[in-house]
């Protein structure tokens, strides 16, 4: 089963938010908004997440886990919320994501291979990233880049 990763370069050197990737597993799955992130140990792949939400019991309105009050009609909301992790509570879930350390690294791997690949050929183009400014950047939408008949696919046979 082969994987394709495409890569959209965002913010600058100095950003923690290097890039969004959009993952093909097989011709077959799309897995979006993975980001390649610059942390304090080098560059990692993070995975799609959303932003957990709570329902007020009064009104039904989506609030952050943190919001003390509605946003929406202004009742006070209940005391403790959000899912306990360790020592802190959970805010964000998974969207999608690798069952085991085995995949979980394979995909890394391929991720980062493919955003070191851009960023040489971006470089050799003198093309520097745009800020990011919030949201999916414009135009990233997975088989519109152009140079899509030369993608490499790389990772044959990595996942089972």
């Amino acid at each position: 089963m082969g994987i394709d990763v495409r890569v959209r370069l965002v913010g600058g050197e100095a950003a923690k938010l290097k890039a969004f990737c959009s993952i093909t597993i097989g011709g077959q799955i799309v897995i979006r908004d993975v980001k390649v992130i610059g942390g304090p140990n080098g560059l990692f792949v993070a995975m799609p997440s959303r932003k957990l939400s709570e329902v007020c019991p009064h009104c039904g309105a989506k609030n952050h886990l943190r919001a003390n009050y509605c946003n929406e009609c202004g009742a006070k909301l209940r005391d403790p919320r959000g899912t306990p992790v360790g020592h802190r509570e959970a805010l964000y879930a998974d969207v999608a994501y690798a069952v085991d350390a085995r995949s979980r690294e394979s995909i890394q791997r391929l991720v980062l291979q493919a955003y070191r690949r851009e960023v040489a050929k971006a470089a050799q183009l003198g093309i520097k990233p745009q800020p990011y400014t919030g949201g999916v950047p414009d135009g990233f939408i997975p088989g519109s880049q152009e140079g899509e008949e030369d993608q490499d696919h790389f990772g044959e046979g990595i996942l089972p």
